[in-house]
């Protein structure tokens, strides 16, 4: 377990991460089973953190936010965690209603409910929006879960560049984007003991459709398997084992049907923090600069957690009932690099059709720079 320690010290020094896309992903179950939210509203002063005072009206705006994540779930509880934020910022003129869990729709249905107003925020994933959006589509490059959104958003966001095509792309399609969301890193939960990729190949590989192409070009047995299956999966032996987010590792005890686990430290961004465009219109210039506030802050807020609580935990909770190893090394990189150029490859074609692949190159380029940037310091 050397190897692990020494890679755990570095996270923890550091840094942390995961991507998503089709492939290595995973951020939480999505079930429809736990009804909607209820979290609390909380309220707080006119003097508020997102910059002054603020004058709340008579009449309150109430908001649907969605999410097929389970609360307990990095991107569920990041929308929760902004949410609340806004609630609190504009002293409950700004109210939400939870349907977390898949309660609203399926995740293919996501971004199209965003679009046609059915929802008024969610976190879409990448690929759901890929015909509309192919910009959007990055690769991860392999960074750590904090620098991996800090690239992706980089991109949309800061670069003086590529932000502007983005934008323009996301406001075509009818939505407003504040973000990615922080990635989660994959753990790859085995039935029997495994300490490398290679250990796994002839066995039978669980992932949900969107994820298959990775590990089909690492000459893996991909077996479709959505992750809401993957417990009874993984204990009849339909699969041997199953790659999902460790977050849902953890939430869905998947590491009780396993004698080990890999761990894949690298990610990048993941959901997409947005808003249907109408619906942001709807709001003041003060009312979009908490949103929009609020949505850093949470960023900043989950990375921290991410890093300080959440991996430690999810680690020790695994290794407690299973041997866990983090892939690292040149396994690691040749995996990082088939997952990059699988990720691109399958949304270039995306990009020709909407007529911007120049751009799609130049959004690629300009975050694999930006990617090497962050690694070197």
């Amino acid at each position: 377990m050397s190897r692990k320690n020494s890679l755990v010290k570095k996270l923890l020094a550091g840094a942390v991460c995961v991507s998503m896309i089709g492939a290595m992903v995973g951020c939480g179950t999505t079930t429809a089973d736990s009804g909607n939210s209820s979290a609390g509203t909380n309220t707080s002063s006119a003097e508020n953190e997102a910059g002054g005072s603020y004058n709340k009206s008579d009449a309150s705006l109430v908001l649907k936010v969605g999410s097929t994540f389970n609360e307990g779930s990095i991107l569920c509880d990041s929308l929760e965690h902004m949410c609340q934020l806004i609630e609190e910022k504009t002293n409950g003129d700004i109210q939400f209603e939870r349907y977390y869990g898949g309660t609203l729709y399926t995740l293919p249905e996501e971004f199209s409910y965003l679009q046609q107003g059915a929802v008024d925020m969610a976190s879409p994933m990448q690929g759901i929006a890929s015909q509309v959006m192919p910009l959007w589509q990055i690769g991860a490059n392999g960074t750590t879960a904090s620098k991996g959104v800090d690239v992706f958003n980089y991109i949309a966001n800061e670069d003086e560049t590529t932000s502007p095509l983005l934008q323009a792309e996301a406001e075509a399609a009818g939505v407003h984007p504040f973000g990615y969301n922080i990635g989660d890193y994959n753990v790859i939960v085995c039935r029997s003991e495994a300490s490398s990729m290679e250990d796994l190949k002839g066995r039978a590989f669980g992932i949900p459709a969107q994820g298959a192409a990775v590990y089909e070009a690492m000459g893996l047995n991909v077996v479709t398997c959505e992750t809401a299956d993957a417990y009874e999966s993984l204990s009849r032996g339909v699969v041997d084992c199953f790659a999902a987010g460790i977050s849902s590792v953890s939430s869905m005890k998947l590491y009780e049907t396993g004698e080990s686990c890999l761990v894949l430290p690298a990610t990048g961004g993941t959901g997409i923090c947005m808003m249907n465009e109408a619906s942001w219109q709807k709001l003041s210039e003060d009312q979009q600069k908490i949103f929009t506030e609020a949505y850093e802050e949470t960023i900043s807020w989950m990375k921290e957690r991410y890093e300080n609580e959440l991996l430690p935990s999810y680690e020790k909770e695994l290794s407690d009932a299973c041997t866990l190893t983090y892939i690292e090394g040149d396994e690691l990189e040749k995996l990082i690099d088939v997952k990059t150029e699988t990720t691109i490859s399958q949304y270039e074609q995306a990009a020709e059709i909407a007529g911007v692949s120049d751009d799609y190159e130049l959004v690629q380029n300009t975050a694999k720079e930006y990617a090497e940037k962050l690694n070197a310091e």
